[in-house]
């Protein structure tokens, strides 16, 4: 999207701003922000490729019509909701993020490649894969391996800190090209070329692939003299496999801290090891209870687990669980990483992970100083601070954080507009239907000057975005703004773009935000004042 931006206002030449070198992308030791490798980051680094696409296909100075109508532009198209971009051209096909979206001619193709899964390959790795046409009937594989986030990739950077794992497992691929038909050879020639007795035969273009590079062929097995010494730029049996780590297993929650009585409760888990456990099993109790339940946690994808409990599981409040990774006679209960399992007479973890059910008409928290503030984005003030400028205290009145924000001034002057914004989507998610039911929006507010104005917005994903005004005086107040009250206005588009204020207000795309329209709660995304 951002490519067909800049060729729509004429752009020549776009070069990306920093890459990470293999070396130490696993740690992100470059320029943080822009975390990029090909390894590492690969639906990043395929949205990379896809952009230099749309800088090469795309006229200079066309114009694709405003959101959500240029979501599809030339033979490309690009989906929030999906989290991908797609190139469909007819001599090439590429996807960054799991897509729908079919090759126009399909037998036409000579350049495949992807991160997840697409019409044109199946796969359910998470590493990014290449496929190139060498000649009619034969094509070239290139797969990098998993690349599986164990840590948050924005926290401070140390060189033993590895945020980012890249894992070699072998995964089932199904390749769709008329080109090679349901059934051709598969045979590695990278990083070590395979025996004579390796090489696979697929049945309906079904393969099991590990990291390198394949030879693939319709008809036999082609022979090494056969093929070029290169394709393009690089030597046909070029791999840049990255280095080991000793990284040891991980488990990261992937759960909602509230779930609505009546709704199902699921608590899923990303379990990253170098080879996938023989099961993975959740404990969960009540706070005001000292036995566990056990529940099966199944596996969605290679790395990603989950198991869903019946509403009337734990009923009402607070409750605590863990995660043990079984592997043989072996296991590990997380997040205290201890050898005894929940249940056992010794098992003695000093932490487990909470959450809670709770009734439906609960108040949702939308922002809390303490937890929150180190999420927010701002408006950029010049280069010069490019962080918040605002202070978490204390409340006098309940000893709770509060944010303290107020319109800056630099070199004795002040921008023309401050704005905070916090993204919200996935609180409204966890709450589900009954969010759509709210009626009112509770804000605790105080003037510092006694006599503060405050704009209070809630954005839609689709950018629409309804506020209000508040008034602040010297006293705390506890304000409660009907949801209806709630009007029609433009928000930011937080974070930034660089540089200056570029495309800095957002209004609502074609046909919402007028007479009639109301705000869809479901469909919030961000909080901004």
């Amino acid at each position: 999207a951002m490519a067909r931006t800049m060729r729509s206002v004429g752009a020549q030449l776009v070069a990306m701003f920093a890459y990470d070198m293999l070396g130490t992308a696993s740690r992100n030791l470059g320029w943080q922000t822009h975390y990029l490798n090909l390894v590492y980051t690969p639906r990043k680094a395929m949205s990379a490729v896809i952009a230099a696409e749309a800088m090469r296909r795309l006229p200079r100075g066309k114009s694709w019509g405003a959101y959500p109508a240029n979501r599809r532009f030339g033979d490309f198209e690009v989906s929030e909701v999906e989290n991908s971009a797609v190139l469909a051209a007819e001599d090439a096909y590429m996807n960054a993020g799991a897509t729908p979206v079919k090759p126009p001619r399909p037998g036409r193709l000579t350049r495949v490649a992807g991160y997840l899964s697409s019409p044109v390959v199946r796969y359910d790795g998470e590493g990014v894969y290449f496929l190139d046409r060498v000649r009619p009937g034969v094509w070239r594989l290139e797969l990098y391996p998993d690349a599986v986030p164990v840590r948050d990739p924005f926290e401070l950077m140390a060189p033993e800190k590895i945020v980012t794992r890249a894992i070699s497992r072998a995964h089932p691929m199904r390749i769709a090209l008329p080109d090679l038909g349901a059934t051709f050879s598969a045979r590695r020639i990278a990083p070590e070329e395979a025996r004579p007795g390796d090489v696979e035969r697929t049945a309906d273009g079904a393969i099991t692939v590990w990291p390198g590079v394949y030879i693939l062929s319709r008809d036999g097995v082609a022979a090494r003299v056969s093929l070029p010494a290169t394709i393009g730029a690089l030597r046909m049996d070029e791999y840049h496999a990255p280095p080991r780590d000793t990284v040891p297993l991980t488990v990261i929650p992937l759960a909602a801290t509230e779930f609505d009585r009546g709704a199902v409760i699921d608590i899923g888990a990303r379990v990253v090891d170098t080879v996938a456990p023989d099961s993975v099993v959740l404990s969960i109790r009540r706070l005001d209870q000292g036995w566990f339940r056990h529940f099966p946690m199944f596996a969605l994808r290679a790395y990603e687990y989950r198991a869903w409990l019946p509403p009337d599981t734990i009923g009402i409040g607070p409750f605590e669980y863990a995660i043990t990774v079984v592997r043989g006679d072996s296991a590990i209960t997380f997040p205290d990483r201890v050898r005894e399992r929940p249940g056992d007479w010794n098992f003695h973890a000093r932490e487990l992970w909470r959450a809670a059910v709770v009734p439906p008409r609960t108040a949702l928290r939308l922002f809390a100083a303490g937890e929150d503030a180190r999420s927010l984005s701002f408006s950029r003030i010049g280069d010069g601070y490019r962080e918040g400028i605002y202070r978490v205290l204390t409340s006098p009145a309940d000893g709770a954080p509060i944010l303290q924000l107020a319109l800056p001034r630099i070199d004795g002057r002040s921008p023309a507009d401050y704005t905070t914004s916090l993204v919200i989507a996935e609180r409204i998610a966890t709450r589900g239907a009954p969010s759509a039911d709210a009626s009112r929006l509770r804000v605790r507010v105080r003037g510092v000057n006694g006599s503060d104005v405050v704009h209070l917005t809630l954005v839609e994903r689709d950018g629409t975005a309804w506020g209000t005004e508040l008034r602040a005086d010297s006293a705390w107040r506890e304000v409660a703004i009907p949801l209806a009250d709630l009007r029609p206005t433009r928000s930011v588009k937080l974070p930034e773009g660089y540089p200056g204020e570029w495309n800095y207000w957002l209004d609502a795309p074609p046909g919402r935000g007028g007479a009639g329209d109301r705000i869809r709660l479901v469909e919030l995304e961000r909080l901004q004042f």
